[in-house]
């Protein structure tokens, strides 16, 4: 049972999944349809991280600990004071979401304010966009090891997929899929404001009333288009 939470309160929505699902890409267009604060979880990484990860040698629990506190406290900081985050973080195990949340037993409960969204990619599709990718610290051939960690079975999860019907999809349906699961669950921050600063004005609302206000913002265009 995903988390559900009170409307008065920030959140954080966690894009995860494995090298080459494009974490990034998503994480950054959903925070700009919901005007909400990006974190990508690359940049908290020490460099002593990144240089084990760039040898080829995949990163263990205790070096991806401190790292998972400093995205905690970041982006539960922020939530803390009302913002809408949004993140981009493998989170790949369960202990590691446990870590995020800040707490195992409020994980297991939903009693948390993080929505945890997977991106749901075909390793062939995985091995194809890492083999065209250049640029980045995370070689190609750490995607087994990622693989192999990777928990999905977890009902604190979204699942949502970037291949269906064997297409796969654009970044921009791919995060209208993931803002369809949120709606569903009645955890999309809605309406904007576009007077706000990034990350800060918006609230939980039923699907209902994001429902109401596309009817208004309809009924005003055809409004506009009959007095022309």
């Amino acid at each position: 049972m995903v988390a559900s939470r009170s409307s008065s309160e920030g959140a954080v929505v966690c894009v995860c999944g494995p090298c080459g699902s494009g974490k990034s890409t998503t994480a950054s267009l959903l925070a700009k349809r919901l005007g909400a604060r990006l974190v990508e979880g690359d940049n908290f990484h020490p460099e002593a991280n990144k240089a084990k990860m760039a040898a080829g040698t995949p990163l263990d629990d205790a070096d991806r600990m401190p790292w998972l506190a400093a995205l905690r406290a970041e982006c539960s900081g922020r939530a803390e004071r009302g913002e809408i985050v949004v993140l981009a973080c493998s989170a790949l195990k369960r202990a590691y979401r446990e870590a995020l949340v800040g707490c195992a037993t409020l994980y297991e409960q939903g009693k948390h304010n993080w929505v945890f969204a997977l991106l749901d990619v075909p390793e062939e599709v995985l091995r194809q966009r890492l083999g065209a990718r250049q640029g980045h610290f995370m070689p190609p051939a750490l995607l087994a090891s990622q693989l192999a960690a990777m928990e999905k079975d977890d009902p604190q999860m979204l699942h949502v997929p970037v291949v269906v019907e064997g297409r796969e999809l654009v970044p921009d349906d791919v995060v209208r899929c993931l803002l369809a699961e949120l709606q569903r669950l009645g955890r999309l921050p809605w309406p904007l404001v576009p007077s706000a600063p990034p990350g800060k004005g918006r609230r939980w609302l039923a699907p209902g009333l994001l429902g109401a206000w596309g009817l208004l913002i309809a009924a005003r265009g055809l409004w506009l288009a009959y007095q022309r």
